[in-house]
């Protein structure tokens, strides 16, 4: 239960990171075409595209993180590497994960930036990377706390 709650926990925080993100190049794209964009209209924007994209986006997201996370915990189960490879390990496949399934969606819909607009340049496919590496990392952090936790408790 304890994995799940911080599957859960990494895969909102990745997610958050994510739609801040393409919230930012939105409004960046504003402000360049001359468009004043305050503090709250920025977070106003966070808040639409985080509710607005909740029922495609995050279940995309959760389901592929997922999958990703759940197969390597498994792989990686009972190795003896340390702490930072292994938590480099979770970011480099969250990261890489997402990036992929963005670039075989856009091929198969036909269409630059059809999950995600920030996606559109490299920049943003970047950022969205660093973003679903970070559910990797925080997740990795939650499990290396969980163990701990478990093995002092014994």
């Amino acid at each position: 239960m304890r994995v799940a709650i911080a599957l859960c926990l990494s895969i909102l925080v990745g997610y958050s990171a994510s739609i801040a993100a393409n919230s930012t190049a939105s409004a960046t794209t504003l402000v360049s075409f001359g468009v004043e964009v305050t503090l709250a209209d920025r977070l106003g924007m966070i808040r639409s595209e985080w509710l607005g994209l909740g029922a495609t986006y995050l279940p995309i997201y959760f389901v592929l993180m997922t999958c990703l996370l759940s197969l390597f915990r498994r792989l990686l189960r009972g190795q003896p590497w340390p702490p930072l490879m292994t938590h480099c390990v979770y970011g480099g496949v969250s990261g890489l994960g997402l990036v992929v399934f963005i670039l075989i969606f856009e091929q198969v819909m036909g269409v630059e930036g059809a999950l995600l607009a920030s996606t559109r340049q490299l920049s943003g496919l970047v950022v969205q990377f660093g973003c679903a590496a970070l559910t990797g990392l925080c997740f990795s952090a939650l499990l290396s706390r969980l163990s701990l936790s478990t093995s002092t408790s014994d």
